[in-house]
Order: C-alpha cells, then structure tokens, then sequence
C-alpha cells in the first residue's frame, strides 16, 4: 500500500578494477557459495545466491551514496550528513542549535550553486550542438 523508501546509497561496482577489491570480493562470494545448501525449489536457491552475492559485495565494495537530485555534488551531500548528524544533538544547547542553523544555509546555499552550475553546463552543451 504505501511505497517502500528509496535507499541514498549504492554497491560502487568501479572499485572491482582494482585487483586488491577484486581478490577480496571473489574470496569472500565463493565462500558465501560454499556455505549454500542446495534445496528443492529453484526460487529459494536463486535467492539465497543472490543474498551470498549481496552480501560479499556490500562486505568488499564500499557503498557509494547517490543524489537524489543530478546536480547536487559530492561536497554537498558531505555537508548535509554532517547537518544530518548534528540535527540529532542540537536541542542539547544553544550553541549546538545555531551550528545546526548555519550548517542548514551551507547546504541550501550550496544546492542552489550546485543547481546554477548543473544548468551552466546543460546550456553550455545544447549551445555546442546548435553550432554544429
């Protein structure tokens, strides 16, 4: 009935070229394999490698966190966890509430720059390819 909460975050599936990740991610999903007894019913087994294939990439890989919105940076998505985390403390003081006010104007000023610049470059590409 109500819609399941999208996650932020995502497996980084670029960090398997590197051969330390890759050697640890192949170590760890054939010993997750290794530990799966085979059953019956097809779905099941599909399921449970699909687990042991999770949970070796989640263990090996580190999790990469996404913007909801394209233009928001990384920069800015660092600033809204640290306002995130500081939301939680901010009724224990005064002092704790006005960081939590400043750091709030860092991350709007911040999305707004971010959205400016995300629009400078769209239109900067369709003027390249009205030239052409």
């Amino acid at each position: 009935m109500y819609n399941k909460p999208h996650s932020n975050t995502t497996i980084d599936v670029t960090q398997l070229k590197d051969d330390i990740i890759r050697r640890c991610y192949s170590t760890k999903l054939a010993g997750n394999i290794e530990r799966i007894q085979p059953t019956d019913n097809l779905s099941e087994h599909a399921r449970k490698i699909e687990g042991a294939i999770k949970e070796a990439a989640s263990t090996a890989m580190p999790a990469k966190r996404i913007a909801k919105k394209p233009w928001i940076s990384e920069e800015t998505l660092k600033i809204a966890d640290k306002k995130r985390k500081l939301k939680q403390v901010k009724d224990a003081s005064n002092v704790k509430m006005q960081e939590y006010k400043d750091l709030c104007n860092k991350v709007k000023k911040a999305a707004r720059k971010d959205k400016e610049n995300w629009i400078q470059k769209r239109c900067e590409e369709v003027e390249k390819g009205l030239e052409i």
